[in-house]
């Protein structure tokens, strides 16, 4: 559920600074989480395949595909990194298909949908209260010079 916090947070077109502090923070998670059974070569094409993900994401101007690419972007990097682990690291398919062990991979992290849907959900709430108590302030602000 973290990877896929982070993921949304580094990819969804808000803030580039907020962006790179939730890529970096993915990327240390990783690291923190992982056992080096694989060496080096898995955490390095991982963030590869995070940061590949995620610019192309944050390069889309248009917010609400950006939005939904955001929402995503958990199962186009778990698409992405099964191709990749299968041909790299043959060894972890357990001898399945290609399609089932990309399958397993989307069955695996499509809960995590759902929760970037109620991050972004969040997100567009406490934009909306802001929005409207900064318009409530002003106009009593108005009102209170007008007296």
């Amino acid at each position: 559920m973290i990877n896929s916090l982070f993921m949304l947070g580094g990819s969804y077109n808000k803030d580039r600074k907020i962006s790179i502090l939730f890529l970096t923070a993915w990327i240390l998670y990783m690291l923190i989480n992982y056992d080096f059974s694989l060496g080096l070569a898995f955490p390095l094409i991982n963030a590869i395949v995070l940061l590949t993900v995620t610019i192309s994401i944050n390069l889309i101007s248009n917010k609400k595909v950006n939005t939904i690419m955001s929402i995503f972007s958990i199962l186009i990097w778990s698409i992405i990194i099964d191709i990749v682990c299968f041909y790299m690291f043959p060894m972890m398919s357990a001898g399945q298909s290609l399609i089932n062990y990309i399958l397993q991979g989307i069955l695996f992290n499509y809960k995590y949908i759902f929760v970037n849907i109620v991050a972004i959900c969040g997100i567009n709430l406490i934009i909306l209260l802001k929005k409207n108590i900064v318009k409530r302030f002003s106009k009593n602000k108005n009102i209170c010079e007008n007296i």
